[in-house]
């Protein structure tokens, strides 16, 4: 009996590799945004913290340069901020690009292992077949010199 060989299998192993590939950067992805959510929070919090100082200036008397000051410094925090949600705005349609390319190399990499199941099964059918064969002439020669014995 012949050993089962499926044809595209060095395919099947690429689309595999190719599928994991792809997987890997989306992990990286993930990773990236998760930093850069962190990084946004930390900029939500010391903007906060800002916007407390400068609000504890203003029960006081404080000078027009310290107001202009917080007020340059709460700006800066803003542009920060708006540039960081930009930024996780940006790798959110990466990711979302990336995630559609995940789902395409495994829809591929399915198609090629359910062919590879049916071929194998093929195989499988035909090996049964043969071996059924076989053993029916076994029976067949064993019948007939049974029969020539007696």
């Amino acid at each position: 009996m012949k050993k089962f060989l499926f044809q595209l299998q060095a395919a099947l192993d690429m689309r595999r590799r190719r599928e994991e590939h792809l997987r890997g950067e989306l992990a990286e992805m993930q990773a990236r945004r998760t930093q850069e959510m962190a990084r946004l929070d930390d900029l939500l919090a010391s903007r906060d913290v800002a916007m407390g100082r400068a609000a504890e200036g203003r029960v006081g008397r404080i000078e027009p340069e310290t107001s202009r000051s917080y007020e340059r410094r709460l700006v800066a925090f803003e542009d920060a901020i708006i540039g960081q949600r930009d930024l996780l705005d940006l790798i959110q349609r990466e990711m979302d690009r990336k995630v559609a390319e995940v789902v395409a190399a495994t829809q591929e990499t399915r198609a090629l292992e359910k062919l590879r199941e049916r071929h194998q099964e093929e195989h499988r059918r035909v090996e049964l077949h043969e071996e059924q064969k076989f053993l029916d002439e076994l029976a067949s020669i064993r019948s007939a010199l049974s029969r020539a014995t007696a």
